[in-house]
Order: C-alpha cells, then sequence, then structure tokens
C-alpha cells in the first residue's frame, strides 16, 4: 500500500504537471488537498486490513470445517455454509454459501409432470408431507421455482420409501437436469452478543453511521 503524499512548499503540482505558486492556490483547493489525501488514505488502510480479514476469515472457515467433519469421521469435499463461535459463544462467525440458480422451464414442467404422477399412484399415508413441497417448489409467492424447495426434493433422493420408487426417482432426475448452478456467492459474516442478541459488525461501507460531534467538537 503506497501512501500519497499531500502536497506543500511554496509550489505544488497540478494535473498537468505544471508547477503553480502557492499564493496562486485558493484556499477551498487547499482544503481539498488535504481533505482527499487524507481521505484516501484512510481508504486504502481500510482497503488493506479487510483484505486481510477476508483472506483470515476464508482460510478459518476452512480449517474449522475440515476440522468439524474429521471428528466426525467425515470427508471434506469443498466448502459449505459453516457457522462456528468462540468458547462462551459472545462471538459467531458465519460463512455462507449462496447458489445463483435457473432453471430450464421446459425440463421443469416434465419433472412437474412426473411428480403429479408420483403423488396421484404411489405418495404413501406418511409422506403426506411431500405433496406441499412439490407444490411449492414449482411455484412460489412470486409466481417463480423455490430453489430451497428444489433442494429439499432432491435431498430426498435417498430416502426410505422413496429411492426404490420408480416414479420419484425419475422426476428428481429430472428435475436436477432442469436446475443449473450458475454462479455462487460467497458471504463472511461476524456477530458480537450484546443484550442477548447477536448484532452484525458492519463491514460493507454503505451500512456504517459516521461518529457525530458535539457542539464543543467532541465525537459522540
Amino acid at each position: 500500500m503506497n501512501k500519497i503524499k499531500k502536497q506543500g512548499g511554496n509550489q505544488w503540482k497540478d494535473s498537468n504537471g505544471m508547477l503553480v505558486d502557492v499564493k496562486r492556490i485558493t484556499l477551498h483547493e487547499k482544503m481539498g488537498e488535504k481533505n482527499a489525501v487524507k481521505t484516501a488514505n484512510l481508504a486504502l488502510k481500510a482497503e488493506a486490513l479487510l483484505v486481510e480479514l477476508k483472506t483470515f476469515m476464508r482460510k478459518a472457515a476452512e480449517d474449522g470445517l475440515r476440522a468439524f467433519l474429521k471428528e466426525k469421521g467425515e470427508v471434506f469435499e469443498g466448502m459449505r455454509n459453516y457457522v462456528y463461535y468462540n468458547f462462551d459463544r459472545s462471538v459467531r462467525v458465519v460463512y455462507e454459501v449462496q447458489q445463483e440458480v435457473v432453471f430450464d422451464e421446459n425440463q421443469m414442467q416434465l419433472a412437474h409432470d412426473r411428480f403429479k404422477v408420483f403423488v396421484e399412484h404411489n405418495l404413501q399415508e406418511n409422506q403426506g408431507f411431500l405433496k406441499d413441497i412439490i407444490l411449492s417448489a414449482f411455484k412460489n409467492r412470486k409466481g417463480r421455482f423455490d430453489n430451497k424447495k428444489v433442494n429439499t426434493l432432491l435431498s430426498y433422493r435417498s430416502a426410505d420409501g422413496l429411492r426404490d420408487n420408480a416414479e420419484f426417482q425419475a422426476a428428481v432426475a429430472t428435475l436436477e437436469e432442469a436446475r443449473k448452478v450458475k454462479g455462487v456467492n460467497v458471504y463472511d459474516r461476524v456477530y458480537v452478543l450484546e443484550g442477548g442478541e447477536y448484532r452484525p459488525i458492519q463491514l460493507q461501507f454503505s451500512a456504517i453511521e459516521p461518529e457525530t460531534e458535539t457542539e464543543d467538537g467532541h465525537e459522540e
């Protein structure tokens, strides 16, 4: 990180590289020099800290997930949603993976038709909950496919009473073909426990409120 130096002395260099006598520089221009340079240097420092923080958080999340899975006798197959805490749970750190999913409408219609055949002819009494999931997966409140419900249906592929059902397996296979992951977004969040609730530490610039000054010039 290269710190930007504020100009001083009897001559200042302008944007064309020409030297200008300081006496010809207005008060407003001098204020701009001082405040713009300070702003840029603070921003560069904040940027470097955020890069360091994000790098650390990503590595900490992966190390933590690997340790967790090893303790459970599971194999690490890549990053997924992961949450961890300090020992007294006053700090909560979240690693969240959100997939950007698109659906092939023709394939989805075919999957829907196959699920309807399953519901009409193969649904058992103890599987009634699947009917609601199927109905809501193909149309949410906004009239769109519901990715979370689609994932839920896919998760039942190997469930007891369903893994050997040809109609259900055909519907799930078609559903899987219709769902394509267009992109993946990863979000890192940190929370601290305050007053019995977790408050997010704001790392997004637009969400941070600046400190205000009192009439005597002191910051509140």
